[in-house]
């Protein structure tokens, strides 16, 4: 079983807003896009051929060694497929649930960060599909709630405000720790999910936060 190793770009055109991918000119540029594996996964009984991608990764040698990893997996009969079925808020959900140990005060905050801004931020998407870009939007969005602002609402801005009730208390602006709880607990998960074989890599490991305290109301 063969793979392939691939450079693609994440830039979009401007008229039509499609990726260009492996028509970006700028591709010519070592410092412009980024290195993909790409493989075929067993294919199950009566199933279809799945082509799986690994990336974003920064080098090509990186992408090479990843595929060579994905490929040992196949041979030795370890490779655990991904379910394409397969979203965050379910395994975020799963994960959860199954975290042992936890005090009762700190599971239940963790439900609470989870239901009030992981999932209706990111729940929609496959942990696989999951990117830096993603959780920057979810964290510049709670920055958003209970705040006068100019900028158009998002989708994700208003997943965040269905998710709330509609009472002052609920909509009041976001702390910066908690912004930071938030992330500590995305990465908890993402981290598992590369333990787990779910992901290859934490998309969120590279987002910085702000880390200045709060002012008072804030």
């Amino acid at each position: 079983m063969e793979g392939s190793v691939f450079r693609r770009c994440a830039c979009c055109d401007p008229k039509t807003g499609k990726k260009l991918e492996a028509k970006r000119p700028q591709l010519k540029r070592r410092d412009h896009g980024a290195h993909w594996a790409r493989y075929d996964e067993p294919v199950a009984a009566g199933g279809k051929r799945r082509q799986r991608r690994i990336g974003p990764c920064t080098t090509k040698d990186l992408a090479q060694r990843k595929l060579v990893e994905a490929l040992g997996k196949i041979d030795s009969g370890t490779y655990v497929p991904v379910d394409k079925n397969l979203t965050v808020a379910v395994d975020l959900a799963r994960w959860l649930t199954g975290r042992i140990g936890l005090k009762a005060s700190t599971q239940r905050c963790n439900d609470e960060l989870a239901k009030l801004s992981l999932i209706p931020g990111l729940g929609h998407l496959r942990p696989d599909e999951l990117r830096g870009h993603h959780v920057e939007a979810l964290y510049a969005a709670m920055r958003q709630i209970g705040r006068t602002t100019t900028q158009p609402s998002s989708a994700m801005f208003r997943r965040l405000l269905a998710a709330r009730t509609n009472t002052p208390q609920a909509r009041r602006p976001l702390h910066r720790a908690r912004i930071r709880r938030v992330h500590a607990l995305l990465q908890a998960y993402l981290n598992a999910a590369v333990r787990r074989g779910t992901i290859t890599r934490n998309p969120a490991s590279n987002v910085e936060l702000d880390m200045r305290r709060s002012p008072r109301g804030f």
